[in-house]
């Protein structure tokens, strides 16, 4: 059993003890914040998935970053030194 550093509830990991991947690799891809080191527990570990959008996805600290694609869909750029902003 582990102990989920976020919410600190136990949960069954299975990477390593049955020979087997553990249940996490069969998420999609995932942004955990850098300040979490260990495991989350299931729960905890979906609120880290990234969405699936061509309008933006979250970076390695669980921000929103808008993409290109979204920022020509609105159609002017609003100041924020955006990362993708083609304006």
């Amino acid at each position: 059993m582990k102990t989920c550093e976020r919410c600190h509830k136990s949960f069954s990991c299975g990477a390593g003890s049955t020979g087997s991947p553990c249940w996490c690799t069969e998420l999609p891809a995932v942004s955990v914040p850098k300040n979490f080191k260990d495991c989350l527990c299931p729960d905890c570990l979906k609120l880290f998935v990234k969405p699936e959008s061509e309008d933006f996805y979250l970076d390695e600290n669980g921000n929103t970053v808008f993409t290109e694609a979204y920022h020509k869909k609105r159609g002017y750029c609003c100041n924020s030194n955006c990362r993708h902003c083609p304006y």
